[in-house]
């Protein structure tokens, strides 16, 4: 009698340890359902948008030069200008910034203008747009090169 209440005792400890391992998060299991709704939040979510850029912008001796901008990776931009800010007419191009969000156009200065305006544009993902805008002037040895060509003194 008293082996089979030994043996009783040691199946019902066997069998309540067991039960209560079971509902034990293992390490795993714990990061896991700790992680889920966090990648889904983030999964759902597209991160704002911001555009920084270079407000004013000269240009080398013979009117070329840059616009450069910094956006989130692979994101669509759009830059544009008035035809007298080119040699080649409206200036209006849709790029798309690197893996590293950068953002790199040149262009050139017509000699017939002193500077201008050009408008760069990211979209939010939204309906709300990004707009900066980049002042481009002749440099001083542009400017006199131009006085050179035209004769001017």
């Amino acid at each position: 009698m008293k082996k089979v209440a030994i043996i009783g005792m040691i199946v019902l400890c066997g069998i309540s340890l067991s039960a209560c391992s079971q509902n034990k998060d293992t390490a795993t299991t714990k990061e896991s359902t700790t992680q889920s709704p966090i990648q889904s939040t983030k999964q759902n979510t597209e991160p704002e948008r911001t555009l920084t850029v270079d407000e004013n912008v000269t240009t080398n001796n013979l009117g070329f030069f840059n616009v450069e901008g910094q956006t989130e990776p692979n994101s669509e931009y759009t830059v544009e200008a008035s035809n007298i800010i080119s040699d080649y007419g409206t200036i209006h191009k849709v790029g798309t910034s690197d893996d590293y969000g950068g953002i790199l156009e040149g262009f050139r200065l017509s000699d017939d203008v002193i500077g201008g305006t050009i408008y760069m544009t990211v979209n939010d993902g939204t309906d709300k747009e990004i707009k900066k805008e980049v002042t481009v002037t002749h440099s001083y040895e542009s400017y006199m090169r131009i006085k050179r060509v035209k004769g001017e003194q």
